[in-house]
């Protein structure tokens, strides 16, 4: 019996950002619904956690990265993806829980479909409430507190009608706003002491606060009004109907969000399920109530006020849900079950886990890919702390424990050698040579720069020739300018000139480090000092052997690096082994005379700085 579990998955915002995995060597912050990456910048995480219906197990079992939320038809293959996967190491899943936002519930609905033209081919009647998965009916559940904020949403904007104890009834949201006036004043003398202004009025009203809806729709509230009807004089008689309607949608929640054996100040449906409680007379009762509720708007038109009569999703999604529930319990009593803590199948687990991953750390309101991966893992390894988040939006969710902490998978010495690259990559089999070969019909990048430049470095001898050659265009630029006088935009380029040199001797500094001492690599990385373009290293240096000074082929050399970084970057950006693609355009595209493998440490520092540089 304690295999039988549930499972429900909720977005969570992200901050839309990138940062580089040296390690995996991909870039974290791109989209990612379960298949490939594709490149757009992720800003919601989606996650998927199980928990157990009898024992108090919990266990998140996959997160995916989507911009601006997933798809309903990524959504339908991930919900069918993980029931499959729980299935394989012998879990039950009976239901799904998630809130009633329209991406859920078209991937709900798509399943349904997809399970009715199942039983239309074989030529059965779907008498399924949910849908089948591996031959195992599961029962969509939509998650009580978000319908109950539906509820108090839709009332602040219109009047709800409704059939409760054998009479016709009409429910306002001034109603309440009456009452909290009315009770108004010293705080010590108050009846409602919990209710504010944002329970009442909508400018002040925090919307995802689930407190301050289920604060509105309690017993205590309804008691109140009633009083107040029939104590205070011409107050609205109306109040009475919508004190019934707070009432009924009190016993409702309840219903469905007990977790103790036995009921607990004086809520006689707030409980477990068991063979001898009222929730199933109560549930019978509910739906009949609920399919009579129509919510009346009053609206201005060019021909006069018109009122416009509508049943909200919240209404469908409740009766849906205690249909659901009634299933349940009916499936699970024959299976052995002596109670069903209904709170057991709500999203307050998922709702803590997200407030831990908020922070983790620090105060980490802002989280970023990278940083919702750091979190999860390190919550997973460590049990991920308590079952309640302070100040989440949720009651304690009286999980025990993790189903598997995963710390055994990390002490415990593995015989198999497979590379846990395999695990979380997989584009593992990329062949450099054949899909990023430069073709002959593409573009070039040697287009980007002079035809003729091959960005070889040249020998001693070239290297006084070059310095010869050099005089004659210096004679000709002193004539130019004794011609032309002081140029603002010469003396800028000049400038330019020797701060582009600066970055180069950098990177040079740090890639020596990187290959070693090797006497061809400094003669084609270092030049002398006292040229004019490394004015700035002098003026930098704390010592003389403080910073490099680039030879003047580097500096070309890192030019046309970095063109080529930028030209290729974009396109293989979401995509993995994004170094090792780059290291091998660059092979093909800029050499120097150096072994290969020196020559590949260099291009990998160099792409490495670039990412520092351009805060990846």
């Amino acid at each position: 019996m304690d295999r039988y579990c549930c499972l429900m998955f909720d977005e969570m915002a992200l901050e839309a950002s990138l940062s580089y995995n040296i390690k995996k060597d991909y870039i974290h912050g791109f989209e990612n619904c379960g298949e490939i990456r594709i490149k757009k910048f992720a800003d919601h995480a989606m996650v998927f956690m199980a928990r157990g219906l009898r024992k108090k197990w919990k266990q998140p079992i996959a997160f995916y990265f989507s911009e601006s939320g997933m798809r309903s038809i990524d959504l339908v293959r991930n919900i069918k993806n993980c029931i499959q996967a729980l299935h394989q190491i012998d879990l039950h899943v009976v239901a799904t829980i998630c809130d009633q936002h329209t991406t859920n519930t078209a991937a709900i609905n798509h399943l349904k479909e997809q399970t009715s033209r199942v039983y239309g081919l074989v030529g059965k009647e779907n008498r399924t409430l949910g849908f089948v998965i591996d031959g195992q009916e599961i029962i969509p559940l939509y998650d009580a507190p978000h319908l109950l904020k539906g509820i108090r949403n839709r009332l602040m904007e219109a009047k709800a009608k409704f059939v409760w104890k054998h009479s016709e009834q009409t429910a306002s949201w001034k109603d309440i706003v009456k009452v909290y006036e009315t009770d108004v004043g010293d705080f010590d003398t108050k009846m409602l002491n919990k209710l504010t202004n944002q329970h009442i009025y909508k400018q002040h009203m925090k919307p995802m606060k689930v407190k301050l809806a289920t604060q509105i729709f309690s017993q205590k509230v309804s008691s109140i009004m009633r009083g107040l009807v029939r104590l205070v004089p011409g107050f609205p008689p109306s109040a009475s109907d919508t004190a019934d309607f707070l009432l009924f949608f009190d016993k409702v929640f309840n219903s469905i969000n007990g977790s103790t054996i036995k009921p607990q100040n004086g809520k006689f449906l707030r409980c477990a399920v068991t063979s001898s409680s009222d929730h199933m007379e109560f549930w019978n009762e509910a739906v009949r109530v609920l399919s009579t509720i129509k919510f009346l708007k009053e609206v201005t038109k060019a021909d006069g006020r018109k009122v416009i009569t509508s049943v909200p999703p919240s209404i469908k999604n409740w009766i849906s849900t205690l249909e659901g529930f009634k299933k349940i319990w009916k499936k699970l009593s024959d299976l052995g079950f002596e109670y069903l803590c209904p709170r057991n199948l709500n999203q307050d687990p998922l709702e803590n886990f997200f407030g831990c991953i908020r922070s983790h750390g620090v105060r980490n309101i802002t989280t970023t890919v990278a940083s919702f991966i750091s979190s999860y893992k390190s919550l997973i390894v460590n049990n991920f702390a308590s079952p309640h988040s302070p100040g989440a939006n949720c009651e304690e969710d009286n999980s025990d424990d993790a189903l598997d902490s995963l710390k055994n998978f990390i002490y415990k010495i593995q015989e198999d050698t497979t590379d846990i690259d395999t695990i979380e990559e997989e584009d593992d089999h990329f062949a450099f040579t054949t899909i990023y070969k430069i073709q002959e019909d593409t573009t070039d990048i040697d287009t980007i720069e002079e035809e003729d430049d091959h960005f070889a470095f040249t020998t001693a001898n070239n290297e006084r020739i070059n310095k010869t050659h050099a005089y004659i265009p210096g004679n000709v630029a002193r004539k130019i300018l004794r011609k032309v006088g002081p140029c603002k935009q010469c003396a800028n380029n000049e400038r330019i000139n020797k701060t582009h040199a600066y970055i180069p001797g950098n990177v040079a500094r740090k890639i020596l480090r990187k290959v070693g001492p090797c006497k061809q690599c400094r003669q084609q990385l270092i030049s002398a000092a006292g040229q004019e373009k490394h004015a700035l290293f002098d003026i930098r240096a704390y010592s003389a052997k403080a910073l490099i000074r680039p030879h003047a082929n580097f500096i070309k050399l890192f030019n046309k690096l970095n063109q080529i970084v930028h030209f290729y970057l974009p396109n293989i950006c979401h995509e993995s082994h994004v170094k090792a693609k780059l290291i091998n355009i660059i092979q093909q595209n800029a050499t120097i005379i150096c072994n290969y493998e020196k020559q590949k440490k260099m291009f990998g520092m160099f792409l490495l700085i670039f990412i520092y540089i351009h805060g990846l």
